[in-house]
């Protein structure tokens, strides 16, 4: 496929609900702490298929194995925007100093990323039809006049990744994590890729 993406199911995600400004600082506060802390165990949530029982159940040993990880009260979270989140928390590792563009450059001679529902192919979609607007929103604050800027610039490329008839309903944080996970998947099977062909 020209994207290098390619789709196995139909079914459109659902919106998580949305959460309160406190509730977004403290999600993000919290992901970036386990990923400081658990980066090996943070990548390998985000290395398997969404959804899947290998995918819950990482993302459960993770949860369980910090419960204290900054966070103070009750937090409740949606597990897309946790997982958002996470990614996001990982991807300036991942970069390793390279743009997003570069990192996530289509190359015809490697097999297309699976997209196992509607949300991810929309996700990987906009990353690689968009990469510098994708990296103005991971640079921007969540819930900030740059984080509105940054999704308006998007916009016009949100279309154009749907499948005809497809139908994806997202709010702001539920799209961010979207395509945070999505960047963070090309950056690693990009990586991947080099190596292997690099025979390392």
């Amino acid at each position: 496929m020209l994207l290098g993406v390619a789709s196995s199911a139909a079914a459109a995600p659902p919106g998580p609900a949305v959460p309160g400004r406190d509730d977004v600082g403290a999600l993000r506060d919290y992901a970036q702490c386990l990923a400081d802390r658990h980066s090996r165990q943070v990548a390998g949530v985000l290395q398997a298929e969404a959804g899947s029982r290998s995918y819950r159940d990482r993302l459960k040993a993770l949860v369980e194995r910090d419960y204290d990880c900054g966070r103070t009260g009750r937090l409740g979270f949606d597990d897309v925007l946790l997982v958002g989140n996470l990614a996001e928390a990982l991807l300036p590792t991942a970069l390793g100093g390279a743009s997003l563009s570069r990192a996530t450059a289509f190359d015809p001679a490697r097999p297309p990323l699976a997209a196992h529902d509607e949300g991810e192919y929309l996700g990987l979609c906009t990353v690689r039809t968009a990469p510098d607007e994708a990296a103005a929103l991971f640079a921007s604050r969540p819930l900030s006049q740059q984080e509105t800027s940054a999704l308006q610039s998007l916009a016009p490329h949100l279309g154009p990744c749907l499948k005809a008839g497809a139908k994806a309903k997202f709010n702001t944080p539920g799209l961010r994590a979207t395509i945070s996970v999505a960047a963070y998947r090309l950056v690693q099977q990009n990586k991947v890729a080099a190596v292997a062909a690099n025979g390392n």
